[in-house]
């Protein structure tokens, strides 16, 4: 999920133990702060005028990541008729690169190639940007041939599945070497804020016009309430992000 920094977070020394990996990917993703850009500032003050901050360890926790519940659900998202009004992560989202990432994608770019010239023949026929995997404007996203992730596999029952999770076990390297960390936190926010604080929030009816998102209620990942809470779905992803027995601490509070 695209995650917006405030400029001036930007170089500040995050202050507190977090997964290296994530702290250099929050470091390396652009600011936005044209115009239209979120004032995350006063989206923090509204949640925390509300009560619905919480403080586990030194970050913020919106209640929402408490309430939410969370499971991908690919053959819902995307059957193999239509998807309806159903949006799937893979195909209505955009998903921003840092150059750490791109350097990764660019580091396995000779057997990924080959990979996917055999497995992905979509790319072949029908290449809409320039290279196949990313590209750079005014920034980097993943390309989306045919307006579905170029990394995105439709198996025979018409379910989208990712290329990369069998690529990394063939060339035997952890996941996290290769696929874009945005893919592994949605439907997780990480905001960044000026003063080193960060608040974790998730694609919910008060966040997701600020992510440039549609509604979660179009996302069958996110509007099932009879799929598990988001730190159970997830809790591997936040105890690797935040530290071990952090998704734990969000089960407890979510029984308070």
């Amino acid at each position: 999920m695209a995650v917006r920094i405030s400029k001036k977070a930007v170089g500040t020394e995050l202050a507190f133990a977090i997964n290296p990996l994530v702290k250099r990917w929050l470091a390396g993703l652009s600011a936005d702060d044209g115009d239209d850009a979120p004032d995350w500032d006063a989206w923090r003050e509204r949640l925390k005028e509300a009560g619905r901050l919480l403080k586990v360890g030194p970050v913020e926790v919106d209640r929402a990541v408490l309430e939410q519940r969370f499971a991908c659900v690919p053959e819902r998202c995307s059957p193999s008729q239509t998807r309806g009004k159903s949006k799937c992560c893979c195909t209505d989202l955009e998903v921003e690169l840092t150059r750490l990432e791109g350097r990764h994608l660019d580091r396995f770019g000779e057997p990924l190639t080959g990979y996917m010239a055999r497995k992905e023949p979509r790319l072949g026929i029908a290449p809409s940007c320039k290279g196949k995997f990313w590209r750079e404007e005014d920034r980097a996203v993943l390309c989306r041939p045919d307006g579905r992730c170029v990394f995105s596999l439709r198996d025979d029952q018409g379910r989208v599945r990712c290329h990369l999770h069998a690529f990394a076990r063939k060339q035997g390297v952890p996941l996290s070497e290769i696929q874009p960390l945005t893919c592994r936190v949605f439907p997780l926010l990480i905001i960044v804020l000026g003063r080193g604080k960060l608040v974790l929030s998730v694609l919910a009816k008060h966040s997701f016009r600020e992510v440039g998102s549609l509604h979660p209620r179009r996302f069958p990942c996110l509007s099932d309430p009879t799929l598990p809470p988001i730190f159970e779905s997830l809790s591997a992803d936040l105890d690797w992000m935040f530290g071990q027995g952090f998704a734990g601490k969000l089960a407890q509070l979510a029984t308070e």
